[in-house]
Parts: structure tokens; C-alpha cells; sequence
């Protein structure tokens, strides 16, 4: 990942954000990041107990309340959480262009543990997991991965990066205030 530089700097010590960034890549078809791609981690730890968390955040209607980055979810066609489940989100992405809506469609789900989802639209393929993982000490850390692939990303890039890893840091960070506070 040397290639890689500003929001990818937030990974953990022990290599594992290189795995799971590298199995988002991989899953859109790409072998590593180019200059067509936008990678934003994040991670927090929760003292809650991770079937809380999993829960708090597999309500998506929660997900508002919980972030700047979303102004509304709702799920469109599938059973919530199962592959091939479909939900639209209306995302604050901070362009001068407005709201956007995103359509999504769940790819995998290990129920407590991970979700992966994203979309391909016009040039524009986007991809994110997001990961629980209980600690031995106590409650569950928290990983958020999202690639954005295409040409306008990399055009879009210098001006969009660190506000969106602030907005999806900000999103992870709110997840943990709901379930730690209950909600």
C-alpha cells in the first residue's frame, strides 16, 4: 500500500487494515489502488457489547442519527442484511452539487461480525465493509472501510479526501456514542 497516502494513513499497527482494505480492492475486481481510487478507513472501539453495536448499526434508520454523512436510509427490495438486499442512502458528501442518493446492494453479511455492500454507476464503483471485531478486554472495535474507483475520484480526490474521512470517522464515532449511551 506504499502507494498510498493522506486517509490511508489511519491504519493499525498490526496489518490488518491492509487486509481488509486489500479485500475490498480485491472484491471490485482491483489488485491495489491507483490513482483512480479513494480509500477511507476508520476504526473506534465501543465499550459496548458487540451484539449492541452490530445491532444499534444494523438499524439503518439509526444511521442519521448517528452521522453528518447521512441524511436518510431506507431499504428498497430484500430481506434487511441479506446478499442482494437492496437500501438507498441520501449522503451528505459535502460537493457543492447537493444531497446524493446512493443505491446499494448488500454482497455479504456475517451477522455480528461484518457487512460488505457498494455499487457500480456510471464509471463510479464504490465498495464498503464494515467490520465488529469483540476485544479481549471488553466491548468491539469498530473498522470502516469504503473505496471509491473511477475517474472522476481521482479528479475529485485532492478536494473530497480528508473531509469524507472526517465524515466517516464522525459516522464510526457516532455509532459508538449510541451504543455505548443506549442509544
Amino acid at each position: 500500500m506504499s502507494n498510498q497516502e493522506g486517509p490511508f494513513k489511519n491504519r493499525q499497527a498490526d496489518g490488518e487494515s491492509d487486509r481488509l482494505v486489500m479485500h475490498v480492492l480485491n472484491r471490485m475486481g482491483l489488485d491495489s489502488p491507483s490513482w483512480k481510487s479513494l480509500i477511507v478507513l476508520n476504526f473506534a472501539d465501543a465499550e459496548a457489547d458487540s451484539k449492541l453495536v452490530w445491532l444499534t448499526w444494523a438499524d439503518i434508520d439509526n444511521w442519521p442519527s448517528m452521522s453528518p454523512l447521512v441524511n436518510s436510509t431506507r431499504w428498497t427490495s430484500g430481506e434487511p442484511w441479506r446478499p442482494g438486499s437492496e437500501f438507498v442512502a441520501e449522503l451528505n458528501l459535502g460537493l457543492r452539487l447537493g444531497g446524493k442518493t446512493a443505491k446499494n446492494r448488500v454482497v455479504s453479511v456475517d451477522p455480528g461480525r461484518s457487512a460488505e455492500w457498494g455499487r457500480s454507476r456510471r464509471g463510479l464503483r464504490t465498495a464498503h465493509l464494515v467490520r465488529f471485531e469483540p476485544r479481549q478486554s471488553g466491548g468491539v472495535r469498530i473498522t470502516s472501510v469504503a473505496v471509491f474507483h473511477g475517474s472522476s475520484i481521482g479528479v475529485l480526490k485532492p478536494f473530497v479526501a480528508k473531509r469524507w474521512q472526517r465524515l466517516f470517522q464522525a459516522q464510526v464515532e457516532g455509532l459508538v456514542d449510541m451504543a455505548d449511551t443506549g442509544g
